[in-house]
C-alpha cells in the first residue's frame, strides 16, 4: 500500500465566495482541490479491448498513470488463458493462449 499525504487545511481568511454556510477562501478551494486529486488516483478504471483475430491487442490510456503501480483484472468471455505484458504509464498489452476476436473487459486497480 502506498501511503498519500493528505494536505492540511488551511484557517479559512481569504473568502472568495459567500456561502450559505460560511465563507469560502481561496487557501481552502486550493486545499480541497489538492485532496479530490490524490483521491481520484485511488479510483479503479475500467475498459475494453478487442481482439481482431490475434493474440495480442494493446490498451492506450486517455490519461497517463502516476506509474506503474497498479493491477490489471481480465473479464474474458472466452476460455483461454490470459495475461499481461508491457504494463507501461501510458498502457499495457493483453494476451491470449489462441487467437481471438473477442472484446474482453479489463479494470485497472491502484496499489
Amino acid at each position: 500500500m502506498v501511503a498519500r499525504t493528505i494536505p492540511s487545511l488551511p484557517h479559512p481568511s481569504s473568502p472568495i465566495a459567500e456561502l450559505p454556510s460560511g465563507r469560502a477562501s481561496r487557501e481552502w478551494f486550493d486545499k480541497l482541490d489538492e485532496l479530490v486529486k490524490a483521491l481520484q488516483h485511488r479510483v479503479p478504471l475500467a475498459g475494453t479491448v478487442a481482439f481482431s483475430a490475434a493474440t495480442t491487442a494493446a490498451v492506450t490510456f486517455t490519461t497517463a498513470e502516476p506509474n506503474t503501480s497498479y493491477n490489471i483484472l481480465i473479464d474474458a468471455p472466452e476460455q483461454r488463458t490470459v495475461w499481461v505484458t508491457n504494463k507501461t504509464t501510458s498502457g499495457f498489452t493483453v494476451n491470449v493462449s489462441s487467437s481471438s476476436s473477442a472484446t474482453y473487459g479489463w479494470t485497472l486497480i491502484r496499489q
